[in-house]
Parts: C-alpha cells; structure tokens; sequence
C-alpha cells in the first residue's frame, strides 16, 4: 500500500484531484488513447491506474473509457482515502 501511494505519478498536482483504480489484475493491453479527455490524465502502474480528475469523479467519462479499453475489474478511490487507509493499517 505505502508503494501506491509513493508511486503517484501526479505528485506535484492537488491530491483531492487524484484518484487510484485498484485492478483485479495487470491489463492485457495499455492502448489507451487519452487526448479526447485532456486535461484530464491516467497511469497505468503494475495492477493500479492512477486519475488525475481536475474537475472531479462525478462527470468524468474517463475511467469507464478505461474499464471498457483494458477490461479489468476495478474499483476506484480517491488519493486521500487511500492515504488515510495506509495510515490506519500501519500507523
């Protein structure tokens, strides 16, 4: 868990902004074309994806773009939540 949250490829953005996908397991592919989304961005990294959500979860069509290109399960959480999970289970 602390390796997700120190791999953080938006580090140098607002954190309420980020948001880590969790999947079942790594992608076949990594095809993602992301250009129609701009500004918002995803990283794939091992069985995470990474969101950066300028204007939030509720209206994106970001991550269900994701979903239906790498057809992985996964349940999504924003950075901060994260976080406080890592701090919980280890202090």
């Amino acid at each position: 868990m602390r390796k997700i949250i120190e791999g953080n490829p938006f580090a140098d953005v607002d954190l309420t902004k980020v948001h880590i996908g969790f999947m079942t397991r790594r992608p076949e592919s990594m095809h993602l074309n992301l250009a129609p989304f701009l500004p918002e961005a995803a990283v794939v990294k091992g069985d995470e994806i990474y969101y950066y959500l300028p204007n939030g979860m509720a209206r994106t069509k970001l991550p269900g773009y994701v979903d239906r290109q790498l057809k992985v399960p996964t349940t999504v959480r924003n950075f901060n939540t994260t976080a406080r999970l890592l701090a919980l289970a280890w202090g």
